[in-house]
């Protein structure tokens, strides 16, 4: 029996499907073909395992959703039923298909496992998120660890544990986020490849970087695009799988973090400073779907650097008692200047529901690109610093976990990961465009009372000055 595997297109994808280097670390740009290299490596080594090993392989994802999600990748990869082939009779159709049946792997949606029949080996997606439980005890004999950069490095060491009797493989792929024990282990692997070349020795540890730009099945109009529409920052990280100090979407915003820490449970969250009945607000309010949270974020306006003054946050409520705490919330503040509310596949239900307020309502449908420039200016304002956030849990959660990915397009949709909340993220952007709508400008004036005497000009002295403070 055989196996033909899709032809790689790069040697760093060829090493992946076919080399048995025991630790494996890749930084890859988007779009450049990791999943596919990834579940060629895990069909390769199953496939060809001997019987006699019992083996059993891993791919481990950040989440359940998006273990869930490469399980179906595999599931399509290896289809239980062929598709129709060009040039065969029905009989020999058939045939084909008696034969493939002999040979497909079982499989199990709800255990997210597949078992090759010819050997018993074994092919298993599992999750991260308590790499304790849900990873150590059975040993495997190879692992592949997808979007490695957002898991922990408990995860790696979860991992590792499971091949000391083995010695089977580790390979990581990832897109880089931030320097961080995928960075570790990457600089690691760079080491040892440099110390094997000077010693003549094969390598045991492999690395290497893929561009986006460099894939020929990326059109570059899309990179281009993308060059556009992301910060910088983020273009370096996704496109060229470049290792920054922070590869996060919000840089800094635990910078941003003041307070003691606010402990609330429940399916009903609330909080609020003390003089909330002083403060003059806007209100940003995501509506709950399903099983997620509805969220009231109220910012504080007219001061140099706006804070969060309050938050809602609840579960389980329909839409007529919803808007009722949101009622509740407003009384909570000396006055409320504008609501901006998320009404996305809401329709007007939700705005008919608010006619009685007396402060002006503002709904936003999201489109990507609406939702994209709303957060490019929330990210903006937590990277200078320019706002304050409450020692809340699950609002620095949140911020650490948000996620952008990229359309077929080369445009950003950001969103939380799979499996995972965005609800006060999302309630959080919606307030500080509201601030920045209504929020009066401030502007700090220095006087040049003391013009340096060995200052040629007023403009040499605004050039060093400039140079010496970088806020200038």
């Amino acid at each position: 029996m055989q196996l033909t595997l899709p032809k790689p297109y790069s040697s760093w994808q060829k090493h992946l499907i076919n080399e048995k280097t025991r630790l494996i670390c890749l930084a890859l740009g988007t779009k450049v073909g990791k999943t596919l290299g990834g579940a060629g490596r895990i069909a390769n080594f199953s496939f060809q395992a001997p019987r006699e090993q019992a083996a059993l392989y891993r791919i481990v994802a950040p989440t359940y959703q998006q273990a869930s999600i490469t399980y179906k990748y595999l599931d399509r990869l290896f289809p239980q039923v062929l598709p129709p082939q060009a040039g065969l009779t029905p009989e020999q159709y058939k045939a084909a298909q008696h034969q493939w049946s002999q040979l497909t792997p079982e499989r199990s949606e709800s255990r997210m496992r597949m078992k090759w029949n010819h050997n018993g080996a074994i092919i298993q997606c599992v999750h991260a998120q308590d790499p304790e439980r849900s990873i150590e005890g059975e040993r495997t004999h190879g692992n592949l660890i997808d979007e490695a950069a957002k898991c922990s490095a408990q995860t790696f060491a979860s991992v590792m544990s499971t091949t000391s009797q083995t010695g089977g493989w580790i390979a990581l792929t990832s897109t880089p986020r931030g320097k961080n024990f995928f960075y570790d282990l990457y600089r690691q692997c760079q080491e040892h490849m440099a110390w094997s070349e000077k010693h003549q020795k094969p390598y045991e540890m492999f690395c290497a970087t893929a561009r986006t730009i460099d894939s020929p099945y990326v059109d570059k109009r899309v990179v281009e695009q993308a060059k556009l529409s992301l910060p910088d920052r983020l273009f370096r990280q996704l496109y060229l799988a470049e290792f920054l100090d922070d590869g996060s979407v919000f840089v800094g915003h635990r910078d941003c973090v003041e307070g003691d820490l606010i402990d609330v449970h429940g399916k009903m969250q609330a909080w609020q400073v003390p003089d909330a009945k002083t403060r003059k607000v806007v209100i940003g309010a995501d509506w709950a779907k399903r099983t997620d949270y509805g969220v009231f974020i109220a910012f504080e306006v007219g001061t140099s650097r706006p804070r969060v003054v309050g938050f809602r946050r609840f579960q389980g409520l329909d839409y007529k008692v919803a808007i009722r705490e949101l009622y509740q919330f407003t009384e909570q503040f000396n006055e409320v200047l504008l609501i901006r509310h998320d009404r996305t596949g809401i329709g007007d239900v939700i705005n008919d529901m608010l006619s009685n307020f007396s402060c002006p309502i503002d709904p936003v449908v999201f489109t990507n690109e609406s939702k994209s420039s709303m957060v490019d200016a929330y990210m903006v304002a937590i990277e200078t610093r320019n706002l304050v956030l409450p020692n809340w849990l699950d609002l620095i959660k949140e911020h650490d976990n948000y996620d952008v990915k990229m359309s077929v397009l080369g445009k950003p949709t950001y969103s939380a990961p799979p499996g995972l909340h965005d609800d006060i993220v999302t309630a959080c952007f919606l307030a500080w465009s509201a601030v920045l709508e209504t929020q009066d400008r401030v502007f700090d004036v220095r006087f040049l009372e003391d013009l340096p005497k060995t200052a040629l000009s007023v403009e040499s002295w605004y050039a060093n000055l400039a140079d010496e403070n970088d806020d200038f």
